[in-house]
């Protein structure tokens, strides 16, 4: 009857690394850390999948809801991606990237005032980034306020002199307001950073095709 000992242990062993891997499989954070993985390659429904097990598994943590936001900006879904940016700012409040999340979903509904205030907040808790003075930019381009987000530029540039985001930005705003000269001029210099941006080249051919018809117009 040896045999069937050994037999009964190795069948006790198969069963130890079978729950083993389905306890990992459970595990809210290899759940998140899948999500993660999946989020990088744009895979962003199965991304989306992984988060929400893992917010099943642990509903406090709000990176998994920070992912839910990110997964949900990607695919438009930005009620959603409100939604879930809301409750991991109610989990931790200090998170900056949260606050850019939730700017994110409030901008693409439309709501300008409130995104203005949720960028406000995540530049008070990190205002070295760049990227959250390129999105500044953008909500107050989208409110008119040409003045103040052309600020808000120069400031993202001031920390990041080769974005091309806030150049090309810059661009769209000068456009905005009628400076074609200036809109042309940035427009270039986020080239020189992002040579091979089509939406760049494309805004770029057509102000200066409307700088020359300007300058045309002025000479005769």
């Amino acid at each position: 009857m040896k045999w069937l000992s050994c037999f009964v242990l190795v069948l006790a062993v198969i069963a130890l690394s079978h729950n083993s891997v389905l306890a990992e499989e459970n595990d809210a954070a290899t759940w998140l850390e899948k999500g993660i993985d999946l989020l990088d390659q744009e895979q962003n429904e199965d991304a989306l999948a992984a988060f929400n097990e893992s917010v099943k598994l642990d509903p406090e943590n709000d990176k998994a809801w920070m992912g839910i936001a990110w997964a949900c900006n990607d695919l438009d879904r930005y009620d959603q991606a409100l939604d879930a940016s809301i409750t991991a700012l109610e989990l931790n409040p200090e998170n900056d990237v949260a606050w850019k999340l939730k700017t994110r979903a409030l901008f693409n509904l439309k709501q300008y005032g409130d995104a203005l205030d949720a960028i406000d907040k995540a530049i008070e808790l990190n205002e070295t980034d760049s990227a959250y003075w390129v999105q500044k930019g953008l909500i107050l381009d989208a409110l008119g306020e040409y003045k103040k987000a052309l600020l808000a530029y120069e400031k993202a540039i001031e920390l990041d002199p080769e974005s091309a985001d806030a150049w090309a930005m810059k661009g769209v705003t000068y456009f905005h307001n009628s400076q074609l000269q200036e809109s042309l001029d940035a427009y270039k210099t986020a080239l020189t950073f992002d040579p091979d941006n089509e939406n760049v080249i494309g805004m770029r051919d057509i102000v200066e095709d409307l700088v020359e018809i300007e300058s045309g117009t002025s000479g005769e």
